[in-house]
């Protein structure tokens, strides 16, 4: 996606459209409302044509290193929420994210 929309979705609180996505590289492709049955058809018709084992093989050999990376990432943000929640401006931070949700919603 890039450091710079990444930046501005976690900090601004901002919401794509199904394209942005597909620009940044959040998802693969947007299938149209109309198609979307028939292309989840083809798509599931596909996948079941390959090779399972394979498949399965191929998919750990490339998450496996994302997961050990992941892990420590994810270990650090706990330790730094934490930290976070304790501080003054924690809970006013959240009753002003939560009115803001509410507000959009109307």
């Amino acid at each position: 996606m890039g450091l710079i929309h990444a930046k501005e979705m976690i900090l601004f609180d901002r919401k794509l459209t199904a394209k942005q996505a597909e620009q940044r590289g959040l998802i693969t492709r947007v299938i149209q409302d109309d198609l979307f049955e028939k292309e989840i058809n083809n798509i599931c018709q596909f996948i079941l044509s390959l090779p399972k084992q394979s498949l399965l093989t191929t998919k750990s050999l490339i998450q496996r290193w994302n997961i050990d990376t992941l892990k420590i990432v994810n270990q650090y943000e706990v330790n730094t929420l934490k930290q976070q929640w304790l501080t003054e401006e924690f809970p006013i931070a959240i009753f002003n994210f939560i009115n803001r949700r509410k507000k959009s919603n109307l």
